[in-house]
Formats: structure tokens, C-alpha cells, sequence
């Protein structure tokens, strides 16, 4: 099964300078798709279509304090396999990982 792991943090967070080999690390050995580092909330695009009239709007969609700074695409066996991973990221001590399972 795939798995999408929401990385987030709030604005007062901080990256260790371990982050970087600390996250190369836990990924060595999962099968990892796809991930990486995405764009601020403030730098983001908004698009909606309503009543047939594209909306295109700078910024966020929601004014969270917590917003997903990363990503990744793992596959597991099974949802608990999931969760042992994501409690074993470096991320989870400082921030949020959340986990959806994507559908094929």
C-alpha cells in the first residue's frame, strides 16, 4: 500500500543541522517513492473553478499555524508498518507527520 506522509511545522520551528543526514538516514531502507520540501504556505497558489470562472489567489488556502513543509510517498505492507515509520522520523519530535493512505 502507498502511503502520503505530511510533513509539518509551525513558523517557529527550527532545523537542527542533523536534520538532513538524521532524514537520510531514516529513509535508507523504506521504499520511497517520491518526497521532499515544498514551497511556504505565503508563496503558494490557490486555483478554484466556480460557475465555470477560474479563481487564481496568492497565498495560502488556510491560516493554520501548522502547515505541511514536506513530503513523502512510502509503501508498507500495512497501516501499523506506516506508523512505525512515521513515529521513527526525525520530524516527529519537532512537528507533524500525518499519514493518508493513497488509493490506486
Amino acid at each position: 500500500m502507498l502511503f502520503l506522509f505530511l510533513i509539518c511545522h509551525d513558523d517557529t520551528f527550527a532545523a537542527p543541522d542533523s536534520m538532513g543526514p538524521d532524514t537520510a538516514a531514516w529513509v535508507n531502507g523504506l521504499e520511497r517513492r517520491a518526497g521532499g520540501r515544498v514551497q511556504r504556505p505565503a508563496e503558494a497558489t490557490v486555483i478554484q473553478v466556480r460557475d465555470g470562472e477560474r479563481i487564481v489567489q496568492p497565498g495560502p488556502r488556510t491560516n493554520e499555524p501548522e502547515y505541511v513543509a514536506g513530503f513523502d510517498v512510502l509503501e508498507f505492507a500495512t497501516v501499523e508498518e506506516a506508523v512505525e515509520a512515521a513515529a521513527a522520523h526525525p520530524m516527529t519530535p519537532l512537528g507533524t507527520i500525518e499519514i493518508r493512505q493513497i488509493f490506486s
